[in-house]
């Protein structure tokens, strides 16, 4: 799983696990120009010369900080969309935090719910397991 995966109709919005994060030849050809990094065990900033990185290596574990890091990462994908950037979220498998990141910005910029934030994203990545309980 090395490949940056597009989010249907979202042009700018990718998941993948950190294969895709650590493969600069597939982040190149998807035009990825920020990275999400939600794994608590991978390197952040891997080429941090070439992306713009927000390192959130704590993830979506319910604690007393979740929320205001989701709303960090939310917020982070917000800029890369009004400058027009391309951003990938990733864990280690891409399955759980890169996917409730985007679930939880689909929420509040696109007005959808849980349910149907959660199965657009299981389109591209069937799957994902975005975390609900944040």
């Amino acid at each position: 799983d090395y490949e940056p995966v597009m989010i249907k109709d979202h042009p700018f919005l990718y998941v993948g696990s950190v294969g895709a994060s650590f493969t600069y030849g597939s982040l190149i050809k998807a035009g990825i120009t920020h990275i999400v990094d939600l794994s608590t065990a991978a390197k952040c900033n891997q080429f941090k010369d070439d992306f713009e990185y927000l390192c959130l290596e704590d993830g979506f574990h319910n604690d007393d900080k979740s929320l205001e890091r989701l709303d960090n990462g939310v917020e982070f994908v917000e800029h890369v969309r009004k400058k027009g950037g391309k951003v990938l979220s990733h864990d280690w498998y891409g399955t759980t935090n890169s996917c409730t990141l985007l679930v939880g910005w689909l929420m509040k910029y696109e007005g959808m719910g849980v349910k149907e934030g959660t199965a657009l994203i299981q389109k591209t990545r069937p799957m994902a397991q975005p975390y609900v309980h944040v």
